[in-house]
């Protein structure tokens, strides 16, 4: 591995201050965390760039920030987390790309489409950045595809549909979504599906599992579900050994949620003995009230007598 401190790039600039050698394996850009000092540096990632550090079949960087990416179709591996990366593109050219794992998990992305290029990746990992749609077409070339996280981002609504077959694990943790759509749904390689903590207010226990018969790990806490029919859901899952539970049991639930076999869910109003005795209180209140007013005009009246 190559690390390097204190980098400077300028794609525009003719002159190479330092050549490498070629076929290096793994090189990250990095500044030393304990001489970090002043507002981050900036730069862009090209081919250019990758072609100068020795076309290493991984480029990491770190602790820099980066306005665009350029995705280098002679490199394997790229990780590129936390870089305030807003653009997002693929060397221009008729190879194919070699990327089969790219990392741009914590940046500003917003349109992802032109991933549709890397039809070799085998992991995606899109955790938080602000991705509020998805083409259809943007997975649709991506065969190879099995690990894709897409947690943490603004994906309201959701087709389960466009994604690769060939997927074996999803995540879409807490993404805003308020519908699932099951319509012409198979992922026959699925095995861990994570829809935590999103608006959901249904589930389809029996379309799941015909659309995924691999399924081994399910995570579906802390949405908005109706306790009957997350109760049917679970009794399914159950039946066919898929795992349900995390690391939530009753304790880890909030104050206004339940939890149904180790599952937390927010109620949607409050349970029948608890409007009860909402309603009784009031009821006291107002009869206190009334009676209050009754004694004191029986009182003033009395008074006025005299």
């Amino acid at each position: 591995m190559c690390i390097l401190e204190n980098f400077h790039y300028d794609e525009e600039e003719t002159h190479v201050i330092h050549s490498f050698p070629a076929n290096l394996h793994h090189v990250r850009i990095t500044r030393e965390t304990r001489s970090i000092k002043g507002p981050v540096r900036t730069f862009n990632v090209n081919a250019k760039l990758h072609t100068m550090l020795g076309r290493p079949a991984i480029l990491e960087m770190q602790e820099y920030a980066m306005w665009h990416l350029e995705l280098p179709r002679a490199l394997q591996q790229g990780i590129f987390q936390k870089l305030y990366i807003p653009n997002l593109t693929v060397e221009p050219g008729t190879d194919i790309p070699n990327l089969v794992y790219l990392d741009l998990s914590y940046n500003y992305l917003r349109n992802i489409a032109n991933v549709s290029a890397l039809i070799n990746l085998e992991v995606l990992l899109l955790g938080e950045n602000y991705i509020n749609s998805i083409e259809p077409t943007t997975f649709q070339n991506l065969t190879k595809l099995r690990i894709l996280n897409l947690g943490n981002n603004y994906l309201t609504k959701v087709a389960l549909n466009i994604y690769p077959k060939s997927l074996t694990e999803l995540n879409l943790f807490s993404c805003k979504i308020k519908s699932l759509n099951y319509r012409h749904l198979y992922l026959p390689s699925m095995e861990v599906l994570n829809i935590e903590q999103n608006k959901l207010t249904s589930i389809d226990g029996s379309a799941l599992l015909l659309a995924m018969p691999k399924l081994k790990t399910i995570r579906i806490g802390w949405n908005l579900f109706e306790r009957e029919e997350l109760q049917e859901a679970l009794e399914q899952f159950q039946r066919h050994n898929i795992s349900i539970r995390d690391e939530a049991d009753e304790a880890a639930c909030y104050f206004n949620e339940q939890v149904v076999q180790g599952v937390c869910i927010t109620d949607h109003e409050p349970p029948r003995g608890v409007m009860r005795e909402i309603l009784m209180t009031v009821v006291v209140i107002v009869v206190a009230i009334a009676l209050g007013a009754t004694l004191r005009w029986g009182f003033v009246s009395m008074k006025g007598g005299e």
